[in-house]
């Protein structure tokens, strides 16, 4: 069963990962492939642990879990309705995709 839970430092390298693969997937075509191909799962966890360190952000992040498999997902700015499937609404964006 998946569970819904606010993200936390031990879920940072796992959400970057699926985020690089998720965002190489689905613009693949659409953004320069040399973009693509620089993103790395270590500067965007860089910038993630950077974002959690942040006293006064206002964002709730969330990720799905199904046991020990991190399934994705992140929310950024104030909660909203777009994202009903991973979040049960609560998500303004949202990447999902095994990891």
């Amino acid at each position: 069963m998946v569970h819904v839970r606010k993200m936390n430092g031990t879920d940072v390298e796992a959400v970057s990962a699926i985020r690089v693969r998720g965002w190489q997937s689905a613009y693949a075509g659409i953004l320069p492939r040399s973009y693509l191909e620089a993103m790395t799962v270590e500067d965007d966890a860089a910038r993630r642990r950077e974002w959690f360190s942040l006293p006064h952000r206002r964002s709730v992040d969330l990720v799905a879990v199904d046991g020990a498999n991190r399934w994705g997902g992140s929310t950024t700015g104030r909660p909203g309705a777009r994202c009903p499937t991973c979040v049960r609404g609560r998500s303004t964006r949202c990447t999902c995709v095994p990891a």
